[in-house]
């Protein structure tokens, strides 16, 4: 009997449990035993970089979708063919953003297959909002609408209008996305030899998300995500941004007794930011056609469904989403809608040192408001933002003359 390895994200703290009915399936109909390898989000960035540099571990490994391309800048990752293509169900099978995500701009070749979908929503409390006189639904779309619904809930008195993970947090640059992408900017532009988040249209945008620090009371303020969902959950917060795992949350009891009958889903300002993670065969696997059919049957219907909801995500594919619950619970349907018109990250080589540069910069700079409510805004953007985009244009227009 062979073997094959998997490395996979933590999901959740049983995600190995999770996965071996499924992976028994699979090892049942091509007679071999599945190892699987779990890593933490913390710790698998440098373990797949390791894996990269010395070219031996996993035949298959789940990575987050923005991590793409600086893996395939090391050429370690085996790029899919028209037929491993055609046969995984082909780009309309998928989500736009997922599939999207895994090539990288203006190059034709594909290196990972999309596997879970994540988006960024608005979750609202409606008794929090019925008293400050909103019935439902409560739209949220445009940036007017959802600063207007924080304005008035400010205005009833509400303790916490908005909780935001604002520290230790990468979704500081995926909810900066939104109102980035909803002011019509951009991030890089489509020859890979500039930055743009520092344009005036981008800078528009992100002007916009950070004066939602006049919501964010000082019992809010400096929270990761693990906070600014609890608080959220445990009805201290009317409204929060955060991602599908927060229902999961929920139901599991994690943070205690959660009155979910009062929690809604919106769709929020701008574009919403659409990530996951995919899956990639390594080059060094030894057992190419055996790692690409278990590419092909983990991105499945069958097993998006099963697996899925186990790890806190949503399925990639757009038959797997039209089973429930995806397609019969409410708190879903805005959830879905934002996938369907939501956008992953233009990438390129590159684009892991621009993304970990800006989160940097979106993290200090949420910490200074809060030192200082009164500080002058597009200073402050000046002082963090310019200075990146002159480093980060030197190194990329210096790449694409090599």
């Amino acid at each position: 009997m062979s073997d094959l390895e998997l490395s996979v994200m933590a999901h959740s703290p049983t995600t190995e449990q999770d996965l071996r009915p499924i992976l028994t399936k699979f090892e049942n109909q091509h007679h071999v035993t599945v190892k699987v390898r779990v890593f933490s989000w913390e710790s698998g960035w440098t373990e797949l970089v390791k894996f990269a540099l010395y070219g031996h571990g996993p035949d298959v490994s789940e990575i987050g979708s923005t991590w793409v391309s600086t893996l395939a800048a090391t050429n370690a990752l085996h790029p899919l063919g028209l037929r491993e293509i055609a046969a995984v169900g082909g780009r309309y099978a998928f989500l736009h953003p997922s599939w999207q995500s895994c090539y990288l701009t203006g190059e034709p070749e594909m290196w990972a297959v999309p596997w879970l979908s994540n988006v960024r929503v608005v979750f609202y409390r409606a008794d929090h909002l019925q008293q400050a006189g909103y019935g439902e639904p409560v739209l949220l779309r445009l940036t007017e609408q959802f600063e207007r619904v924080l304005a008035q809930l400010q205005q009833a008195g509400e303790a916490v209008p908005l909780a935001l993970a604002t520290q230790n947090t990468v979704n500081s640059l995926h909810n900066a996305a939104m109102w980035i992408w909803g002011a019509g900017g951009h991030f890089i532009g489509l020859n890979g030899k500039e930055v743009r988040f520092n344009e005036s249209a981008a800078r528009s945008g992100l002007r916009a998300y950070f004066s939602l620090q006049r919501f964010i009371v000082r019992a809010a303020q400096g929270l990761n995500d693990q906070e600014s969902d609890r608080m959220f959950l445990q009805g201290q917060a009317a409204l929060t941004i955060s991602d599908p795992g927060l229902l999961h949350t929920a139901a599991s009891g994690e943070v205690g007794p959660v009155n979910t009958s009062q929690i809604r889903t919106a769709l929020p300002p701008g574009v919403p930011f659409v990530g996951g993670s995919n899956l990639v065969i390594w080059r060094h696997s030894h057992q190419g056609k055996l790692a690409f059919e278990l590419v092909k049957f983990l991105t499945s219907q069958a097993t998006q469904v099963a697996y899925s909801t186990h790890a806190r995500s949503l399925p990639v594919r757009l038959d797997a989403l039209s089973n429930p619950p995806f397609s019969t619970d409410p708190l879903y349907k805005s959830i879905v809608e934002a996938l369907k018109s939501g956008r992953s990250y233009q990438v390129n080589r590159l684009w892991g040192m621009v993304e970990e540069r800006l989160i940097a910069e979106l993290n200090q700079i949420w910490a200074e408001i809060f030192t200082n409510p009164e500080i002058d805004l597009d200073a402050l953007l000046d002082q963090h933002l310019q200075p990146l985009a002159e480093r980060l244009n030197a190194v990329l227009s210096s790449a694409a003359q090599k």
